[in-house]
């Protein structure tokens, strides 16, 4: 009874593990086929009030025809120490608000946080 019991959790865990690993290589593909082509996943931005969608289209905030950029050269800084982040917020070391940057389009690096409209 021991025996058949040690052998039904042996034989359940290989068949587990040969389904994960079934699974895993098309995974893998999927991601190799982002990396190869970074162009097919887009952001789109507003280079006015620093809003980033997922569509093109108008901005919801000010009404601004949305500029497609590729997700890979949206990134937000702070202006005070330069720490680059993937998402908006504050800046871990002053506490700022990050400002929206974007490596390939032109937009201009000194535009206005949002929540501090005095400074730059």
């Amino acid at each position: 009874m021991r025996r058949a019991l040690i052998l039904t959790v042996v034989v359940s865990l290989l068949v587990s593990s040969l389904a994960f690993y079934a699974a895993a290589p098309q995974a893998a593909k999927a991601q190799d086929q982002k990396a190869k082509n970074p162009k097919a996943e887009k952001a789109y931005i507003c280079t006015s009030c620093e809003y980033v969608g997922d569509k093109p289209g108008k901005c919801p905030k000010c009404g601004k025809d949305l500029v497609a950029v590729n997700k890979t050269d949206v990134y937000y800084e702070c202006d005070m120490c330069h720490v680059k982040s993937e998402k908006p917020g504050k800046c871990p070391k002053c506490g700022m608000n990050m400002t929206l940057k974007v490596k390939s389009a032109d937009k201009p690096s000194d535009s206005k946080s949002k929540d501090n409209p005095g400074k730059t």
